[in-house]
Order: C-alpha cells, then structure tokens, then sequence
C-alpha cells in the first residue's frame, strides 16, 4: 500500500486534485487477485488507475457469468456504497493492477461538493446502463456469430491493440465463452470458422482482427 500522490491517467476524475489533498489510497494487485468479493461490505470506492479487473457474479448452479471488462479510469464499488448495501458482484483483476481507493467519507463529501464529480458519475452510471442494455439485446436477439463478431469490435474499440496489432486486452476462450453467455466449445469453433474466413488471426496468446467491415457485416446478421 502507498499513498497516491498524482494519478497518472487523464481519464480519471482525481479526488486529491478536486479536493486539493490527500484524499485516496493506492493498492497494487496480480493477475487473478481479487480486488473485493460477492457479498462484502465496503468502506470505499476503487479507481482503475492502470489494467483491467473483469466483474462478474456466481449464478445459483455455481457458473461465473462475466458482466464487465472494466479498463483504467473506471470507479468500482458504487452502487453498493450508494446503496448501503453488500456487493453483488465480484471484481477479480485480469492483469496487474493498480487503484486508488477513495474512502466512504471522502467520497461524499466530494460528492456534495463538487458537480466536476457528480456529473462524473452520472456519466459512469450512463454507460453502465447502455452496455447493459445492448448487451442484453445482443444475447436475447442475435446468434452465436453476431454476438462474437461484435465482442471482438468491441474488445478493440474498448481496449485498443498492442505494438502488433493483436487485441489490446488478450482474454482466455473461457472468459470470453462466459461473457456471452454461451459454451467454450461454441467459441472456440466459431473463432476457427472467423480465422478460416479470413476475419481473424489467431495465435497462442494473441489474436487480431482482419477484417473490421467484414466482423461488423456479421454483427448486423450478414452471412459470412
């Protein structure tokens, strides 16, 4: 634990710079370190300041359902402080990293008196709601193939790539299978089907996207 002197991400809503004091904590963790669990209380909110943490929630026959990949910049444990009330999800990180938590009086007290924060928020809540909401069509209306076309869009749009213009953020068959909501098997086919076609490359720990109109065809319901 250290104490956070500056963030170093231009995304991020800054307590100690709004507040003009030290105001947040910053907690290092590894891949596959969890950040809070299901069911726990909590005395603060965590900023995203560098990797990703993947949330997610345990389904009543014992199954992880992934809800989110959530990237710097992004406030975790809001609505369970809000809302008084235990976590419902669990936030696991899925590189290394690092936080600043925000302790619960802080965050309030900030919260009354600066609209910078508050409309910050609201925006954060706003995207919650419309990732949900798309992602929610998505598995009731579209097919395997579209629902894993648009993923892939959006795991670049979202994360970027890297110096070889593999996906920014590498995720393992089960991860993604658990996202959409659909079996291991059906993914790892459907990627062969995408890489056969010309869409996609895959490799042990990388895969890259090819062909963007073509995956965004998919997505809308086009054949390959």
């Amino acid at each position: 634990m250290s104490t956070c002197i500056h963030c170093l991400s231009d995304k991020n809503i800054c307590l100690n710079k709004l507040n003009g004091e030290q105001s947040s904590e910053a907690f290092f963790y590894q891949r596959g370190d969890l950040i809070f669990n299901e069911h726990q209380q909590l005395k603060g909110v965590y900023c995203i300041k560098k990797g990703v943490c993947k949330i997610s929630k345990m389904s009543t026959n014992g199954k992880e359902q992934i809800i989110h990949f959530l990237k710097e910049g992004t406030l975790l444990g809001i609505r369970s402080l809000l809302n008084a009330e235990a976590t419902n999800l669990k936030a696991e990180a899925l590189s290394p990293v690092e936080v600043c938590f925000i302790e619960k009086k802080r965050f309030f007290d900030t919260l009354k008196k600066n609209r910078h924060f508050l409309n910050h928020l609201l925006e954060t809540f706003a995207a919650y709601l419309r990732t949900t909401d798309d992602r929610i069509v998505s598995m009731g209306q579209n097919k395997m193939m579209e629902r894993l076309a648009h993923f892939l869009i959006k795991l670049q749009s979202d994360f970027g790539t890297d110096h070889h213009g593999n996906l920014g953020l590498y995720l393992k068959r089960e991860d993604m299978a658990n996202y959409m909501g659909v079996t291991v098997e059906s993914t790892i086919r459907m990627l062969k089907v995408f890489e056969q076609n010309g869409l996609i490359v895959l490799n042990s720990k990388s895969l890259k996207l090819i062909d963007i109109p073509g995956l965004e065809n998919i997505s809308k319901g086009f054949k390959i």
